[in-house]
């Protein structure tokens, strides 16, 4: 895809830089020569065609999601710590065999349906949580964090590989010009050479 997509994109540009040249004049009175300027000033065309592939390029896309999907692993990883806590509560009602006192131990009744029918809530937060969970759990959290390291690191790869795959479609582009100038020069010099050699010998 990339390899098509190129070829477009330096096409395109050519094709607005030959439109801008035939552009009104300013308030100056010159036009700015912006076909020449794309294929003599990389420095100025290059970084926008870099741009416009990265921006096109859907490899660049995917890792760009890689990346969105590591950062919540991260986030993840982090908060998994909470599956480790527990609340609990509960409702009953009915009446109690015992009841509370100032002694240690509750004191029964010999007949507790005598009582009353009440209600009871309570309420409770539990942690359990293996020992290997806890002490791997920084390590988890850095593992997730390389994955997204390793994301952002094949990121510049692709880009680098867009740049260097823009500066050998630009440079094939600026030859093919470069040849067709040639091409053209050399028809009219044999054109103007003929003409010249008509006049001479009619």
């Amino acid at each position: 895809m990339m390899r098509y997509t190129l070829p477009l994109l330096l096409l395109l540009a050519s094709g607005q830089a030959s439109y801008s040249q035939t552009a009104p004049k300013g308030a100056t009175g010159t036009t700015p020569d912006a076909l020449q300027t794309f294929f003599t000033a990389p420095e100025q065309v290059l970084p926008r065609l870099y741009e416009a592939a990265i921006a096109h390029s859907s490899e660049v896309e995917r890792l760009d999601a890689l990346r969105g999907v590591a950062d919540e692993d991260v986030k993840l990883a982090k908060q998994r710590i909470l599956n480790t806590v527990a609340l609990t509560t509960g409702y009953t009602y009915g009446t109690l065999p015992y009841f509370a006192t100032a002694q240690s131990e509750p004191v029964y009744l010999a007949n507790p349906f005598g009582l009353g029918a009440r209600a009871q809530f309570n309420v409770g937060v539990g942690v359990s949580a293996p020992l290997d969970f806890i002490a791997s759990r920084r390590t988890n959290i850095r593992r997730q964090e390389y994955v997204v390291d390793q994301t952002v690191a094949q990121r510049k790869t692709q880009e680098t590989i867009i740049r260097q795959q823009v500066i050998v479609q630009y440079q094939a582009l600026v030859l093919a010009r470069a040849t067709q100038q040639a091409a053209q020069e050399g028809w009219q010099s044999a054109n103007i050479g003929k003409k010249i050699a008509d006049k001479r010998f009619k």
